[in-house]
């Protein structure tokens, strides 16, 4: 045999190395699975084909030529099976062509293996164009012909009919590489036919049947199926292990047969630590994504969850508000003798369920303001209103409270302010009344001084209590959250704990600061500072999604 070179032989050579390294190179990623096998497969006959050719055409024993065309036969009977294969587990149709492919196909897969040594397959081999020997046709090759290009066709359509299902999504571009090669691969290796019926047309496009494994191979490690990283290292040590052990079989003396050993051996336990320790750092890797993954999903199942809780807790609220504020009302002309007189040993009875039942309506209350703040849905009125006078207000409904307790609360206002800006009236109003009736409820002595001042950026609000203080820790924190309540300070004082994470929220609404001075006995300075310059519209205002005024 002589070793020909020209485009046909290196054609054919490139088809059967490439072939076999791309089946080989997907296998290695995933060994269990059933794509990857039957890409394995696929190659394998490819490959087989390509080289059986190759010795065909180049042999120069017509005994020699005809053996390697039955091998090449036997090998091109399997390719569109296993393609088929391939294509129905790549495009996830394998279970509805099962029974076509393993009962239909396979007989008929196995019927041309079986006669490919008949002279009914083919006739003999025969010197054709530059090839020394070429298959003849027998007179049943035209049904292998068929059965060829039917096999390959439906495959293709299959793979078609996919991308058109998938439309734009990743995955359908990975299917378009796959059918566009495999058309081009197909065609390339088909073009052989021409010249087995002896019609005189040279199978100029075969190069093309060497380079789709190539195209494919691409189109799946681009869209991460397998592991390149633990593919590329078992490759490369492989092909360490074949430089070595060659270098180990040519050694000329004692001498070289020691250094290459050393080396081949080296070579070996470097490459097993090393596929070893890249396979740990890629499980490691993978276990990372799931979980990351995982995390995603319990992620958007938490935040669904918290969005059920907030409208559970709003329709609650809603629905609990009328019934807290008739009780309130009731139990107050109850009270003040609306209804007429009652026993005297009722009265501290009925005081109780009074001061319970405006707790109630004011939690209650509380509750939805927090939650249309939380979920988004708060409107939110920015008009230009003064600051001034809605403070002098506030103290002044706030007094009767002071009094009760005998504590003195006193308003300061420095002058040659402009207290005209703009803010949500009935929030700020809210808030500041919460703030000072909080001073006022943890004073058991003194008084609450109330100061407005401020300067070309902010308009201030200092309410100081001369009350019981707060220690560090609390404030550092609890003292923002829900229903946070320092054990110490709130023996005998009634109250839900929402106050001051209301206050803060509302603060940031009109984006603001807020910040407290505190010591342990000495009582509490809280500070609001409003902006002076924000803009007067009216606006629905996402509190969860920013934090702040979009």
């Amino acid at each position: 045999m002589l070793l020909i070179i020209n485009y046909y032989t290196v054609a054919l050579f490139l088809g059967g190395i490439i072939a076999f390294l791309s089946g080989l190179f997907v296998f290695l990623a995933n060994k269990k699975n059933i794509l990857s096998i039957s890409w394995l497969l696929l190659n394998i006959c490819s490959s087989v084909w390509s080289f059986g050719y190759l010795y065909m055409i180049i042999s120069v024993s017509e005994h020699v030529a005809y053996i390697s065309n039955v091998v090449l036969h036997i090998a091109a009977s399997f390719i569109p099976f296993f393609f088929l294969l391939f294509i129905s587990n790549v495009t996830k149709t394998y279970l509805v062509y099962k029974k076509i492919i393993w009962f239909f196909i396979s007989p008929i897969t196995l019927f041309f293996v079986y006669i490919a040594n008949s002279s009914l397959f083919v006739t003999g081999v025969f010197h054709k164009f530059v090839f020394n020997y070429a298959p003849n046709a027998g007179p049943l090759y035209i049904f292998f012909a068929l059965y060829f290009a039917l096999l390959t066709m439906l495959s293709l359509f299959i793979l078609f009919k996919r991308i058109i299902y998938l439309d734009r999504h990743k995955e359908s571009l990975q299917l378009r590489q796959i059918l566009i090669s495999s058309s081009f691969g197909f065609l390339g290796g088909g073009s052989v036919f021409f010249l087995t019926f002896n019609i005189n047309f040279p199978p100029y496009p075969i190069i093309l049947f060497a380079l789709f494994p190539l195209v494919i191979v691409r189109a799946i490690l681009k869209y991460n199926l397998f592991n390149v990283k633990v593919i590329a290292t078992e490759m490369a040590t492989f092909l360490m292990f074949i430089l070595f052990f060659t270098r180990f079989v040519l050694s000329e003396n004692q001498r070289d047969y020691i250094i290459n050993g050393g080396f081949f051996i080296t070579t070996i336990l470097l490459g097993f630590f090393l596929i070893k320790s890249v396979k740990k750092e890629s499980q490691v890797n993978d276990e990372m994504k799931r979980k990351n993954k995982e995390l995603f999903r319990l992620n958007a199942r938490l935040i669904e969850l918290d969005k059920h809780k907030d409208d559970f807790v709003s329709i609650a609220a809603h629905q609990l508000r009328t019934p807290a504020g008739v009780i309130r009302n009731y139990v107050g002309m109850i009270k003040t003798g609306l209804y007429g007189e009652f026993p005297e040993k009722l009265n501290d009875p009925v005081g109780r369920i009074y001061d319970n039942a405006v707790l109630l309506a004011e939690t209650v209350s509380s509750i939805l303001d927090i939650s249309r703040i939380e979920s988004g849905k708060t409107k939110v009125e920015f008009k230009k209103n003064n600051i001034e006078e809605l403070l002098k207000s506030i103290v002044s409904e706030q007094e009767a409270n002071a009094k009760k307790k005998n504590l003195t609360l006193d308003l300061e206002v420095k002058e040659g302010l402009n207290y005209d800006i703009v803010f949500d009236h009935e929030k700020l109003d809210h808030m500041l009344a919460n703030l000072i009736d909080n001073s006022i409820k943890y004073t058991e002595k003194g008084g609450v001084k109330v100061k407005l001042y401020g300067n070309e950026f902010f308009i201030l609000v200092d309410v100081a209590d001369t009350g019981r203080g707060m220690s560090k820790k609390f404030i550092e924190t609890q003292l923002y959250q829900k229903f946070a309540r320092e054990e110490e300070v709130v023996n005998n004082i009634s109250g839900n704990g929402l106050g001051m994470y209301f206050v803060k929220e509302v603060v940031e609404l009109h984006k603001g600061k807020i910040s407290v001075v505190s010591e342990w006995g000495k009582g509490s300075t809280f500070t609001v500072a409003v902006p002076t310059k924000l803009k007067e519209e009216n606006v629905e205002v996402f509190i969860k999604e920013e934090g702040k005024i979009k």
